[in-house]
């Protein structure tokens, strides 16, 4: 869970969807449903399964069209079915150069922070879900970070 705190993972990436997620301690409407009982346990994005931190990451249709692409993108093929399976795959992956190990950890860490603060946009402010806005959105930071680590390299994926 190292990769994390890394210095290139922006704070905002870091700490809410990955740490809480990690420790299952994600503010989900399921683990929120101490709070009011009234509460809709309900997924925002999908309106099909509950919202648990696995089911928003890894079982909602709509997050695992995001997925799909992002995954494309990096040129995995493994199926990232849990967090734990994520984190063992991001330890493991030893294929590419330098760049391609921090770009494959960027895209997940930015996959989660945009997954979450689309599903807070969703529930809270109503706003419209896009999946190939949301893609482009987590590219454009990827590429934001990577060309701040190497501002005179030709990043290409």
């Amino acid at each position: 869970m190292g990769f994390i705190w890394h210095p290139y993972i922006p704070p905002k990436c870091s700490f809410t969807p990955l740490w809480l997620a990690f420790r299952r301690r994600l503010p989900t409407k399921v683990n929120l449903e101490f709070l009011d009982e009234g509460i809709s346990r309900v997924c925002s994005l999908c309106g099909v399964g509950l919202e648990t931190t696995s089911h928003l990451y890894f079982e909602c249709t709509a997050t695992g069209q995001i997925w799909r692409y992002i995954r494309a993108w990096m040129g995995v093929e493994a199926q990232l079915t849990t967090l734990d399976r994520a984190l063992r795959w991001l330890r493991t992956y030893r294929k590419g150069d330098a760049a391609k190990k921090k770009m494959r950890k960027l895209a997940f860490a930015c996959t989660t922070f945009m997954v979450w603060k689309v599903r807070n946009e969703v529930s809270f402010d109503h706003k419209p879900f896009d999946i190939m806005s949301i893609v482009c959105k987590i590219k454009v930071m990827v590429y934001t970070i990577l060309g701040r680590l190497w501002p005179y390299a030709c990043i290409d994926f």
